[in-house]
């Protein structure tokens, strides 16, 4: 069978993580976390091909690879992987800097590329970037979330303004993780695979701590300021962000649920 990829990106902190775990609740999907990250650069990008894929290579960790070495999410892709899988693939925040190169080295490769909206990012980076525990850069607040933000959106802009069939969905972090089926439904017709009831059951679970999320108050300290909001809204690229939603989000396809 022809091996097809999928490449999950997006601006760090806009939900790649959760998505994956939903996409590979499907039996058709086996996506790596952060698996090849560190050759997600210009000097190592031509190292992602498909040896890597192989499950000799994608289930022998190596630290010059990714830090990311959680066992128990790679044994639940190893029987997956031993029956055959529609898609295999990765996922790493900036993978969209390398768009055109990882579908030269691949071939047949879709994208998912998850917007969310820049306010939260920015109160996530401000939060990670004020905790002296966390590994993350203390320079990396709410204006450096405004520009990994706006540079997804040009990149991606441009990957598809430069290709006539870009194989590529843009995921509203806010409507899929209000858990509308109709619209998980959409990103797998996007994919042509039938939806079924193990990824309907996984939605269904992770419903409740939506919810619970959306009841809990933010706190003080996460609240972005006068000040912070007024950068956010004079450079964050809005514009752009409703272009690439209006053109390559699929909200109205058929239920299959």
């Amino acid at each position: 069978m022809h091996q097809k990829y999928l490449f999950v990106c997006g601006c760090p902190r806009s939900g790649t993580t959760p998505l994956v775990r939903l996409l590979n609740s499907h039996d058709s999907l086996a996506i790596g976390m952060e698996r090849y990250k560190y050759y997600a650069s210009s000097k190592n990008i031509k190292q992602i091909n498909p040896e890597l894929f192989k499950p000799e290579n994608f289930f022998n960790l190596k630290d010059n690879q990714t830090n990311i070495n959680w066992k128990y999410f790679y044994d639940e892709l190893i029987d997956k992987y031993q029956s055959g899988v529609k898609y295999l693939g990765d996922k790493y925040p900036h993978y969209y800097r390398y768009y055109q190169q990882i579908n030269r080295n691949l071939g047949d490769v879709k994208w998912i590329f998850i917007i969310r909206d820049v306010v939260s990012i920015a109160q996530s980076y401000n939060a990670r970037a004020a905790n002296p525990r966390d590994r993350w850069s203390p320079q990396a607040n709410y204006q450096k979330a405004v520009d990994h933000w706006n540079e997804s959106l040009i990149d991606t802009w441009k990957y598809q303004k430069n290709n006539p069939h870009p194989q590529l969905f843009v995921c509203e972090y806010e409507r899929l993780f209000n858990y509308d089926l109709d619209y998980l439904n959409s990103i797998f017709q996007f994919l042509e695979v039938e939806s079924n009831s193990k990824t309907k059951t996984y939605f269904d679970e992770l419903k409740q701590d939506w919810l619970n999320k959306k009841a809990t108050k933010i706190s003080p300290t996460l609240k972005l300021n006068e000040m912070e909001m007024e950068y956010i809204q004079q450079h964050a690229k809005f514009t752009l962000k409703d272009s690439l939603i209006k053109k390559f989000s699929q909200p109205n396809l058929i239920k299959a649920y």
